[in-house]
């Protein structure tokens, strides 16, 4: 099959910038420190005014226990957690079908990679 496009050179990639990230040493076990507390229901409020209580889908508790527990956890500072935290709530609101509540989901989780990982790389060590 022809392939449009320059053909791949023998040569080594060289870069000849200076790396603009560390390195950060993350043992890879599963975090077991502190976690705050995921609430048991969220309130919602509809456009009239009437507060109606829901308890948390149980796809948002079994994501709330997989996220905490990743090795990198130690190294989250309180603004993590909370952010953690706010995207759990929106998780059990795009689970129950709220359409809006998706789209913000798939915003949440594009500033958390970066979030987590600005000016650093993380190596799991066995």
């Amino acid at each position: 099959m022809v392939m449009s496009g320059r053909k791949p050179t023998d040569r080594p990639t060289v870069t000849r910038h200076k790396p603009t990230v560390d390195w950060t040493d993350v043992p890879n076990t599963l975090f077991a420190g502190v976690v705050p507390a995921l609430p048991e229901v969220r309130e919602i409020v509809n456009k009239a005014g009437d507060i109606t209580v829901h308890p948390i889908p149980p796809q948002t508790l079994t994501w709330y226990t997989a996220v905490t527990t990743m090795p990198h956890c130690v190294l989250w500072s309180p603004s993590d957690w909370a952010f953690c935290l706010d995207t759990a709530l929106i998780h059990a609101q795009a689970v129950t079908g709220v359409v809006s509540a998706m789209s913000e989901l798939g915003n949440a989780k594009r500033l958390w990679v970066p979030r987590w990982t600005r000016g650093a790389i993380y190596v799991y060590v066995t």
